[in-house]
């Protein structure tokens, strides 16, 4: 009856001994780390990164000097002095800002307008936004010239001067 208890004891004492004897020859022989410096180690490890997917323009008014843009769901409409344009797609931000689509942009002038749409023109509508501010370039189909460039302003109606 002595016996279980004085075995168990012993049992005890000796993987408590042996126990630091290999936390303290392991400490000094192989560079393990502690729990707190793997913890560490874990909340620094980098987090898989995303790639960061394309951003739509919201739909609003932008203006500027001699234009305006509404943007709106699928589509964009522009007013300018002595023109307008449309673009029947979504404008879509890269990463740093930039876009390109395509649409129409159509002549106008005083007099009358001819209803066959002669004036209408394939058009290439390419920029960059930052904040609240757009840059916005206009080159026609077929032609290898900047049409326009303009600035424009997020929230803000435009400055026209119609031309008729």
């Amino acid at each position: 009856m002595f016996a279980v208890p004085l075995l168990f004891a012993s049992l005890i004492q000796d993987k408590s001994c042996n126990g630091s004897k290999s936390s303290q020859s392991t400490a000094s022989s192989s560079p393990v780390p502690s729990a707190s410096v793997v913890m560490k180690k874990g909340s620094a490890e980098p987090r898989p990164t995303t790639v960061s997917s394309p951003k739509r323009l919201s739909s609003g008014i932008w203006g500027g000097t001699h234009v305006n843009l509404e943007v709106s769901d699928g589509e964009s409409s522009l007013e300018f002095d002595c023109a307008r344009g449309s673009i029947a797609e979504p404008i879509i931000l890269d990463s740093d800002g930039h876009f390109e689509v395509h649409g129409s942009y159509t002549r106008e002038g005083p007099g009358p307008v001819r209803q066959e749409g002669g004036n209408n023109q394939r058009a290439t509508y390419s920029g960059i936004v930052k904040d609240a501010t757009m840059t916005l370039s206009i080159q026609l189909d077929g032609s290898s010239d900047e049409l326009l460039k303009v600035t424009l302003t997020q929230g803000q109606q435009g400055r026209l001067r119609k031309c008729y």
